[in-house]
């Protein structure tokens, strides 16, 4: 049965249904009334939005609806995650050509409820629309951890001062890895396939490690969604300083290195959409965070001093390493 078939309001009550069991526990009046009513949060609200435009952020041909409904939640749940934050409540906001199955629709918001149960999110409400192709927009609501006040609670941009190290959380370039993949048709063993598929269609947001970080002592991050060198540009300029990575230390799996020898680099530094979390702190507060999480923290640089946000990259024998592309831009790329 197609979205034309069943109709606008059927599919507002099939939704209510699916969203139906999610607020056990939280005083909540959600998907049904004109806007969504919660209780405030004791500490300031964080709050993004972000949206996946089919054709230029995703072909149909080559995701499934229940992974582009739990990447179109992870993507916002990495910006919590890059202040410290804790995820709550999203509001989705479908833009869907008549011709859509309603099954699809129910796998979309699957892995969308997949993704809020995984990471303790309400959807709460959002929009319908008709439209030529097919728009997600999510706007995902949170706070700071219980403790906290203030702009000092909080990891931002522009935090990062002379001196300081730089590291990533897990690992890079495995996303790109997919999307080349898919793109050019390529083929690999199945093991790496899988693999890299799951890193580009189902990333795992950093919020518990964006926490950690948060209570180590780390005030300055930002999250690795344009690709590695154009984030760590935003956080340089926001901060007022000029950086310096080593292409050697750039934690990158042994998937992505097997099947792109010779590009392995240029995918970990230019590739994006890895929702890493890229900071930039004293060394005693990233060697608390490192013993406080499971997932790997690698230093890769360090803060040269005050500047305009330029970064250089070194090679093993330290001379400096250049790239075509610096990462992802939506009106250029």
């Amino acid at each position: 049965m197609q979205l034309a078939q069943l109709g606008e309001l059927g599919l507002i009550r099939r939704l209510e249904a699916a969203l139906q069991g999610q607020v056990a526990g939280r005083s909540i009046l959600g998907v049904g009334d004109d806007a969504a009513a919660f209780p405030p949060p004791h500490t300031w609200v964080l709050a993004t939005t972000d949206s996946l435009v089919e054709g230029a952020d995703f072909h149909l041909g080559q995701v499934s609806w229940a992974d582009l409904g739990w990447k179109s939640l992870a993507v916002n749940l990495s910006d919590i995650a890059a202040m410290g934050g804790v995820p709550q409540y999203a509001l989705v906001a479908l833009c869907l050509p008549a011709s859509v199955e309603v099954s699809a629709v129910d796998a979309l918001y699957q892995g969308m409820l997949e993704a809020a149960r995984s990471f303790g999110v309400t959807i709460v409400g959002g929009d319908l629309s008709a439209s030529t192709q097919v728009v997600i927009t999510v706007t995902l609501l949170g706070s700071q951890p219980e403790g906290w006040d203030g702009y000092d609670g909080l990891m931002r941009r522009d935090g990062a001062q002379p001196g300081q190290q730089v590291a990533v959380t897990g690992a890079l370039g495995a996303s790109a890895a997919g999307l080349r993949m898919l793109t050019r048709g390529e083929r690999f063993d199945a093991e790496t396939e899988a693999l890299l598929r799951r890193f580009h269609f189902r990333p795992l947001p950093r919020i518990a490690e964006g926490q950690t970080l948060l209570r180590a002592g780390v005030r300055c991050a930002i999250d690795v969604s344009d690709g590695l060198l154009r984030d760590l540009g935003h956080l340089g300029h926001a901060s007022g300083v000029d950086v310096v990575i080593q292409a050697d230390l750039l934690p990158v799996s042994e998937a992505v290195r097997r099947a792109y020898p010779q590009g392995w680099r240029e995918l970990a530094l230019a590739g994006g959409e890895d929702f890493e979390l890229l900071c930039a702190a004293p060394s005693t507060a990233l060697e608390r965070a490192r013993r406080q999480m499971d997932t790997p923290l690698t230093v890769i640089g360090h803060v040269t001093g005050p500047g305009s946000g330029r970064i250089t990259v070194l090679d093993a024998e330290s001379r400096e390493f250049h790239l075509e592309s610096a990462g992802w831009d939506h009106f250029r790329s």
